[in-house]
């Protein structure tokens, strides 16, 4: 996830020896209000998320992202509208999360769109129907796909089976569903209707919520001991004269080797000559018949 320079605003600035570990439990055991009205005078970080929806066609998935959006049911007729959404802000504490959805039809995966678009991917939606077999079945293949293009990294995945308003027809149990949640290390999951908005809020909230806690505890575990300018410039400074000290003391060893190789190489130079002179008037002497 993408950092910031500005200030975390779990930290205690009037406290820097709170220790990692603390504000992680905070973190934990803190209560969460997500909000899509931003006050921005309260806005310390903005966290800044790529999120794909993955998953059959005709199981609901432009749906869910407009029943998000608009909190509304989109018709048939609007369908073939090609809907393009914005991002979407919320607000949690003192931080912005800005989260983008690109809507992924199944027909592009084998055109590179996944390959193209994944790689900066922050947060997967599965989506399948409770009526659609086939559409759950194919849960595995995207799975597959997650892992073959974001290899080691590490995203949140949220599950989502649609279309709960027509249980009646239900083909897919939700023990089955969490089974493969458990199978595939799944963040989160649940049911719900894109048609009704049953559960779109709240789950959407949770996976928010999520965000924010990861992004955090992994920031904090990471936060190093906080300096003062003055420290920083001080070292900084340390850093540079023992770098140009180095530097010296490797331009005079430099030196005195070449100095060395430079005598060694006149001295060779020297013999050779000698030896030229020396089988020279040997091999005059025998022209001539000196000897």
């Amino acid at each position: 996830m993408k950092d910031s320079n500005l200030i975390d605003p779990l930290l205690d600035k009037k406290n820097n020896e709170k220790s990692s570990n603390l504000i992680i439990q905070e973190i934990a055991t803190s209560s969460y209000n997500v909000s899509r009205i931003i006050d921005n005078s309260k806005i310390k970080e903005t966290i800044q998320i790529k999120s794909i929806i993955l998953g059959n066609s005709s199981v609901g998935k432009t749906s869910i992202l407009f029943r998000l959006y608009n909190e509304r049911f989109l018709k048939n007729d609007e369908i073939a509208n090609n809907y393009e959404f914005n991002n979407i802000n919320v607000q949690i504490k003192e931080t912005k999360i800005d989260i983008s959805f690109v809507d992924i039809p199944s027909k592009n995966i084998f055109d590179g769109v996944m390959e193209k678009n994944s790689i900066s991917c922050e947060l997967f939606i599965l989506v399948y129907s409770i009526d659609d077999e086939n559409s759950f079945n194919y849960l595995n293949y995207w799975m597959k796909e997650i892992k073959r293009f974001y290899n080691e990294k590490n995203p949140i995945i949220l599950l989502l089976g649609n279309k709960i308003d027509n249980i009646q027809e239900r083909k897919i149990d939700k023990n089955q569903a969490e089974k493969f949640c458990e199978d595939n290390d799944i963040d989160l999951f649940e049911e719900v209707s894109a048609k009704n908005g049953d559960n779109i809020e709240e789950i959407f909230n949770k996976c928010f919520i999520k965000i924010y806690k990861n992004y955090y505890t992994i920031k904090n575990k990471s936060k190093m001991p906080i300096k003062s300018s003055s420290e920083m410039a001080f070292e900084m400074s340390k850093s540079i004269i023992g770098k140009k000290d180095f530097i010296k003391q490797n331009d005079s060893c430099c030196s005195r080797l070449i100095i060395i190789l430079i005598i060694i190489d006149s001295f060779l130079l020297v013999i050779l000559v000698l030896l030229i002179i020396k089988y020279g008037l040997f091999v005059f002497a025998y022209i001539f018949n000196i000897f």
